[in-house]
């Protein structure tokens, strides 16, 4: 939930980044209009946050066994740096091929 802090300025409602998380299960529909809070939205953005969670924290349990401490600090960091561009610049380009009017700035 942290992650809405930083769209709520005065140009981004704080509802835009679940409402996107949500577009991706629910579709287009679940965008419009983006600055208003919609229930079905946030619930399916909040499950598929915790999906993706699961499935990227169990890759990297996986991976992080295998090597020694040092490593598995540059391999972590290395991995959140990736999951985070693949995520947000991943899905936001996704997502402004969908629509033309939510955008995260």
């Amino acid at each position: 939930m942290l992650d809405i802090a930083p769209t709520g300025s005065a140009r981004t409602s704080p509802w835009v980044l679940l409402r996107m998380i949500g577009a991706i299960v629910l579709g287009p529909g679940a965008l419009s209009p983006s600055d208003t809070s919609d229930t079905s939205a946030m619930l399916v953005a909040i499950a598929v946050h915790l999906a993706l969670s699961v499935v990227y924290g169990t890759f990297l349990a996986l991976v992080i066994p295998k090597v020694d401490a040092t490593l598995a600090i540059l391999v972590g960091g290395l991995y959140g740096l990736a999951l985070y561009y693949i995520n947000f610049y991943g899905f936001n380009i996704f997502l402004a091929m969908v629509r033309g009017h939510a955008r995260l700035r």
